[in-house]
């Protein structure tokens, strides 16, 4: 006998926050229109008011709604990584979920050279600068806490001169994942790669993407060749 596919179970409270997106989409409201009120969704719906503003509520914690004075609920503009952010906890996450994260993060760095090339100013090529000149103190005193926030500072300023707000987004939520993945064992691997930075500002001064990838991909292989086991 050929296998049947499971009848999907969903609550009321589920159902009626499906029509609402429905009725976002089907109505083509945008960032600012006026939702219509409780009352008036729970009639339209045959519900309580009680499910609606249920129904509500979870769009409101994903970012789709916003409550303003005197105009009660306005569709907005959601955050893509609001929910993401919120379970990124790496007491939570298994052994592929952070290499995934590692992976991923790896993929965009190679891949921005375009981006930070053309965008790249002369007062982020002195910030760079200025943050390798304190990464070098740091190794020199073998302060370790510090090189690690250098190191994580001149990928968020990669991140910046990207001028992609989602990609930033993504970055902010990454430095404490990245200080707890640092291993002490691969120490001596992690100062050569500092080394290679230098090489990565050179590119940038340059604007020369192709450098900037070879740069980035030298700097970043021991992770790289990691992530391929």
């Amino acid at each position: 006998m050929p296998a049947i596919a499971p009848i999907a179970r969903k609550n009321l409270v589920e159902v009626v926050e499906e029509r609402l997106r429905e009725f976002i989409r089907a109505e083509k409201m945008r960032p600012g229109d006026v939702l219509p009120g409780e009352l008036s969704l729970a009639e339209k719906l045959a519900v309580s008011r009680n499910i609606v503003r249920e129904a509500l509520s979870r769009l409101r914690m994903l970012g789709m709604l916003d409550s303003r004075k005197k105009r009660g609920l306005v569709v907005s503009t959601p955050d893509p990584f609001a929910g993401f952010q919120r379970v990124l906890d790496t007491r939570l996450l298994d052994e592929s979920a952070m290499r995934d994260l590692s992976s991923l993060r790896l993929m965009l760095e190679v891949g921005m050279a375009d981006f930070v090339c053309t965008r790249v100013t002369d007062d982020d090529l002195d910030a760079l600068d200025s943050l390798l000149a304190l990464e070098d103190d740091a190794i020199q005193s073998r302060m370790e806490k510090e090189r690690i926030d250098c190191d994580i500072a001149f990928h968020s300023r990669l991140y910046r001169i990207s001028g992609n707000a989602m990609l930033q987004r993504f970055q902010e939520m990454l430095p404490g994942f990245f200080k707890i993945t640092q291993s002490p064992e691969k120490a001596a691997e992690r100062v050569a790669a500092v080394c290679s930075h230098r090489g990565v500002l050179e590119a940038l001064r340059a604007r020369n993407p192709q450098a900037f990838r070879e740069a980035m991909s030298f700097h970043l292989a021991p992770a790289i060749k990691s992530m391929m086991k």
